[in-house]
């Protein structure tokens, strides 16, 4: 029974709209007549004065409303600007602490020392809070692969297990996606970088190593 009600009350109230919108059109046609009429029955120099009249309402009309519209959108973007200021403010320190951490946890892959469990997911626990109110949404994704990453590795070095080459090289790449999204949220378009372009500032040798990665990679294919 409810449900037959709202189609009624939905049919009605389509009845209703269709009905109001042909009364509008039709009351817009009989207005346009009569003033069409009104000016091809007058005088020329009457119907002349009546359209300029009526001509410079409209510009005014709508030049107030460009002008209402342009000066919304100027506010609107000056306060985006203003957001986006403050929380840069907020995240260059969190992100510059956030790379300090990142820089132990790639230092520890590529030298193949350990970090001990506690001190790793103590400080995955602390940055995760602070990329979760800061960091967009290329961050959060990539920083929850990394994390989770950086976890498996360190659990295989506590085994004893040896890392490859091949694992140091995915570790890296990750980490400098990383890097990348946090230069962008800071506002840095990266123009002109690639993969291993900001690697190679703190990895000696980097391009070289990276040739024999992809070559390695390939063949494995």
């Amino acid at each position: 029974m409810i449900k037959k009600n709202n189609l009624a009350q939905t049919i009605l109230s389509y009845i209703v709209g269709v009905g109001l919108l042909g009364l509008l059109a039709w009351v817009v046609v009989k207005i346009a007549v009569l003033f069409w009429d009104l000016i091809t029955h007058s005088q020329p120099t009457i119907g002349a004065a009546i359209i300029a009249g009526c001509c410079t309402i409209l510009i005014s009309v709508f030049s107030a409303i460009w002008n209402s519209r342009t000066e919304r959108n100027k506010e609107l973007e000056l306060k985006r600007k203003e957001i986006e200021q403050e929380h840069r403010k907020e995240k260059i320190p969190a992100y510059t602490e956030f790379i300090a951490f990142l820089f132990k946890v790639f230092d520890s892959q590529r030298t193949n020392t350990s970090m001990s469990p506690d001190e790793t997911i103590k400080a995955i626990q602390e940055f995760t809070q602070k990329i979760l109110i800061w960091g967009n949404s290329s961050i959060i994704k990539d920083y929850g692969i990394f994390s989770e990453h950086a976890v498996a590795q360190e659990e295989r070095k506590s085994r004893g297990e040896t890392l490859s080459p091949f694992d140091d090289m995915i570790t890296t790449l990750m980490f400098e996606k990383l890097l990348y999204d946090i230069r962008a949220d800071l506002g840095h378009d990266n123009k002109g970088l690639g993969e291993g372009d900001l690697t190679t500032l703190f990895v000696r040798g980097f391009p070289e190593e990276m040739k024999k990665y992809k070559v390695t990679n390939q063949a494995s294919k």
